[in-house]
């Protein structure tokens, strides 16, 4: 009997081992496809912010519809802020972009979006606006109503968005609130 429980020992064993490399393959192969699909994804915006600061007779509120319409989905958001940063980083319109970026970016649609969910939607979008530079008093007031969550991830993001907003008013509100 003790012959048995250890080829059923062993078959369990060889099992399990096969299930997890399983695992793996599958997700490692996901991966490729989502990494092939935001680097397809992050060329088009990349092409939308080029012809559209190169071109200027191109339409800006088509621009800007275009570029809200990668904020719907994980990949898409993945592509638009790895897309943005790298523009960000060449392009001599980082004034311009940021305007831009300020018009196309909807903190409500980004923390409600199906793509990011609960205090990681809060916590992306504030990161979002703290990398991109976006200042204003619905992203001042929104990173202050965020001071007050649980998390210490979206406080961290909320604080560089005070830290990178002009708004004296909303500074000084956020270190009382601290």
């Amino acid at each position: 009997m003790t012959v048995y429980m250890v080829y059923f020992t062993f078959i369990c064993f060889v099992l399990l081992l096969t299930l997890i490399n399983a695992y793996f393959l599958i997700s490692l192969t996901m991966e490729k496809r989502n990494q092939r699909q935001v680097e397809k994804k992050k060329e088009q915006v990349t092409k939308i912010l080029v012809s559209f600061f190169e071109n200027n007779e191109i339409n800006r509120e088509e621009v800007i519809k275009k570029l809200k319409s990668y904020l719907n989905w994980n990949i898409d958001i993945q592509a638009f802020h790895e897309s943005v940063k790298e523009y960000q980083i060449q392009s001599e319109h980082k004034d311009e972009l940021t305007q831009l970026l300020e018009e196309v970016i909807d903190i409500k649609k980004l923390v409600k979006s199906g793509a990011i969910r609960e205090e990681h939607g809060t916590s992306y979008a504030l990161y979002l606006m703290s990398e991109f530079g976006i200042e204003g008093k619905e992203v001042g007031d929104f990173a202050l109503s965020s001071l007050n969550r649980n998390s210490l991830h979206v406080r961290n993001n909320a604080l560089n968005v005070v830290s990178k907003n002009h708004n004296l008013g909303i500074v000084m509100e956020a270190m009382n609130q601290i």
